[in-house]
């Protein structure tokens, strides 16, 4: 194991992870090596990954306020879409009540 090149979020600069120093450290706490290695391995790699597609707190915030507005909005025109499903049944019956008038 050695130093490791680290890109930090979408910044230009790398910085430097000792993967030897922080195996050392975990084996001077008592962990095995092979434990130490896979832990450090681990955190190297999630410090590789790619968060830019991840969502911050204000993000999900409008996105929610946008979603309730949508909710709304959706649920306004369903309530307008039943009154008038209410309206063309009650027409459909009074028809209904007609033809059985006639026959």
């Amino acid at each position: 194991m050695g130093a490791r090149k680290i890109r930090t979020e979408n910044t230009v600069p790398y910085h430097m992870f000792d993967t030897h120093k922080h195996v050392k450290e975990l084996k001077g706490s008592g962990i095995s090596e092979k434990q130490a290695e896979v832990i450090v391995n681990i955190i190297s790699s999630s410090k590789e990954a790619d968060f830019s597609a991840l969502a911050t707190k204000e993000q999900l915030a409008r996105t929610e306020i946008a979603l309730s507005k949508e909710i709304g909005r959706v649920e306004t025109e369903l309530k307008q879409d039943i009154a008038e499903i209410r309206v063309g049944v009650s027409k459909i019956r009074i028809e209904v009540a007609n033809i059985k008038q006639i026959f």
